[in-house]
């Protein structure tokens, strides 16, 4: 996801998951049985998604867009220079080729397509 300033502070604040959250998944470890295994997997979760929250109001702070990239559950945040052309996509780039008297052309277009969080 590329994100503007604002934007950003809106996705942080939802990763940003309370300390009472971490008390609760902390408290999951008393059931009997798989307990322990849902609380480590929670508290960890919860911890993730801070630090990643806190990496991204950092950039945010000095006034910058945020690029979040999420991948088999693992979140990535880097800096985001606001230019449409800087995103990259795994579409081909736009071309058009001529072979046999036949002429493809391969548009490739970004989406700016809105996202509520």
């Amino acid at each position: 996801m590329f994100m503007t300033k604002a934007d950003a502070n809106a996705y942080a604040a939802k990763l940003n998951i309370s300390y009472k959250s971490t008390i609760a998944w902390a408290g999951a470890s008393f059931i009997p049985g798989i307990g322990p295994y849902i609380s480590v997997v929670g508290v960890a979760s919860t911890l993730e998604s801070q630090k990643r929250a806190k990496q991204i109001l950092k950039l945010t702070k000095k006034g910058k867009k945020v690029h979040v990239a999420i991948q088999s559950g693992m979140i990535s945040v880097k800096e985001w220079n606001g230019k449409a052309s800087s995103i990259k996509t795994s579409m081909p780039k736009s071309s058009t080729k001529k072979r046999g008297g036949i002429t493809t052309k391969i548009t490739t277009k970004v989406n700016k397509k809105q996202v509520k969080y």
